[in-house]
């Protein structure tokens, strides 16, 4: 079995302004900590089913360690890049098919943001949107979808996804 890499990151949230920090945390805010699981996982490009065995595993190692919330990388459930993988359809539905699967086998684990190809339902427009869905208590609970599509050097993200109109904010509460 492969190596699974992770990291835990604390995140400040200073609770008088509402807004996170990515810099030191001032001493005279009310401050708590989130533990963040970032995964780091070798996924194989369409191996869904292997792929979401190899995130529940990473998930629970991050949670082993305290994680509260965890995140894999980009497109982490098709592998990446999916490339052309991404016109079928069929493969779009067994990817969602594989997400709800996992949402179910992570139920007992720290809420989840899985990368994963959404269909758009619109008529307009691209077909899918690069999204995360959070997954928490076995259920896909919410997507978020990615907004900035690069288009240069090895990038070519316009050609299979739709940008989202705007930033969403994600909201874990207790």
């Amino acid at each position: 079995m492969q190596a699974m890499v992770y990291d835990l990151v604390s995140f400040c949230y200073r609770a008088d302004d509402g807004m996170g920090s990515d810099g030191p945390c001032s001493p005279t805010s009310e401050i708590s900590e989130m533990k963040i699981g970032l995964l780091q996982l070798n996924l194989t490009v369409g191996d869904f089913d292997g792929n979401a065995a190899k995130i529940v595993a990473g998930v629970q190692r991050a949670a082993d360690a305290g994680a509260e919330l965890c995140v894999t990388s980009e497109l982490a459930l098709w592998g990446y890049p999916a490339r052309d993988l991404l016109f079928n359809p069929g493969l779009v539905r067994m990817a969602w098919e594989a997400l709800e699967r996992l949402a179910e086998a992570l139920r007992e684990l720290p809420p989840t943001l899985v990368g994963i190809a959404e269909p758009n339902p619109n008529p307009s427009g691209k077909r899918l949107y690069n999204a995360v869905a959070l997954l928490r208590d076995g259920k896909v609970v919410e997507t978020y979808r990615k907004t900035l599509l690069p288009t240069y050097d090895v990038f070519d993200e316009a050609r299979y996804f739709e940008a989202a109109p705007g930033a969403h904010l994600l909201e874990l509460g207790n």
